[in-house]
C-alpha cells in the first residue's frame, strides 16, 4: 500500500548529494542538479564507451564490461560515487515486443550491470546509496518497471553498504522531478526503498495490516478430498512441503 511520507526539511535539496553520478538520456537533469550546487558526472547511453570529457562520459547500456570500465575510469580520476542516480529508463507502457526489448536493455538490464560494478568495486568501502528512477506521465503504467522493488530489496540484503531504492516521478516537470530525486539521497530517507514522487506528494510503498471482519476470521479454510490445487513460486522447497502436505 502506499502511504504520504512527505520530505520533513524543505527545501527538497536540503540533503541533496555533494557529488553525484547520474545515468541519464540527456543533459537537462544534470544541469539542473549542478545549478542546485551539486558536483555531477553525467553517463549517457550510447554505442561505444566514451571517456574523453571530465564531466560526461558514455557507455553502452547492453555491455556490463562497459559498466566495469566506467568505474575504473572514475576511480583513475579520483571519484568514488556514493551517491548514483540511474534514469536511463523510459517511462510509459512499451507498444510493441521490440520497444519491451529497449526498455529493459536501458532500463532493469542496464540496471543490473551497474549494480553488480558498484559491488564489485575493489577497495570500495564507503556506503552507496543507489536511486533507480523512472518518470512516468499522469495517468500512465509503466510495467517494465514493477519489478525492481524486489530487486533493489534483495541488493539491500545481499550488499548491506548499498542503500538501494526505486523511485517513480510521476506527472511532475523536470526541475520537480530533479529535486525530488536529489531528495531521495537524504540519509535520513534510506529506509524508504520503494517511493513514489506525484502532483499528490510524496509516497512510499510498504505492507500494511490487513483486518479481516470477525467472520472472515473464524471461517476454517477447507481442502476438497480429491481436489486440484495449483501451487505457483515454490520451487526452492516449499512448493514441494505443501504439496505433500495436501496430497
Amino acid at each position: 500500500a502506499w502511504t504520504p511520507a512527505a520530505l520533513q526539511a524543505p527545501p527538497a535539496t536540503a540533503h541533496a548529494p555533494r557529488h553525484l553520478l547520474l545515468f541519464d538520456n540527456d543533459a537537462e537533469r544534470a544541469k539542473r542538479a549542478r545549478a542546485r550546487g551539486v558536483s555531477t558526472v553525467l553517463v549517457l547511453p550510447g554505442a561505444a564507451f566514451d571517456a574523453s570529457s571530465d564531466d560526461t562520459l558514455r557507455i553502452d547500456p547492453r555491455d556490463p564490461a562497459h559498466a566495469t570500465r566506467l568505474f575504473e575510469v572514475l576511480e583513475a580520476r579520483g571519484i568514488e560515487p556514493e551517491d548514483i542516480a540511474f534514469s536511463w529508463n523510459e517511462g510509459g507502457a512499451p507498444d510493441s515486443a521490440e520497444a519491451l526489448q529497449a526498455a529493459l536493455e536501458h532500463g532493469v538490464l542496464a540496471f543490473l550491470h551497474v549494480a553488480r560494478a558498484v559491488v564489485e568495486r575493489k577497495g570500495a568501502s564507503r556506503r552507496t546509496r543507489i536511486a533507480y528512477a523512472w518518470s512516468v506521465q499522469a495517468g500512465a503504467s509503466a510495467p517494465q518497471h514493477e519489478a525492481i522493488a524486489g530487486f533493489v530489496r534483495t541488493l539491500r540484503l545481499e550488499h548491506p553498504k548499498c542503500d538501494a531504492k526505486a523511485v517513480e516521478l510521476r506527472g511532475l516537470s523536470v526541475d520537480a522531478a530533479t529535486d525530488a530525486l536529489l531528495a531521495e539521497f537524504d540519509p535520513a530517507l534510506q529506509d524508504d526503498i520503494v517511493v513514489r514522487h506525484g502532483v499528490q506528494g510524496r509516497e512510499v510503498r510498504g505492507l500494511k495490516p490487513l483486518a479481516l471482519s470477525s467472520a472472515a476470521a473464524e471461517q476454517e479454510i477447507v481442502f476438497k478430498e480429491g481436489g486440484v490445487y495449483l501451487i505457483t513460486g515454490g520451487a526452492g522447497g516449499l512448493g514441494m512441503v505443501f504439496a505433500e502436505h495436501l496430497a
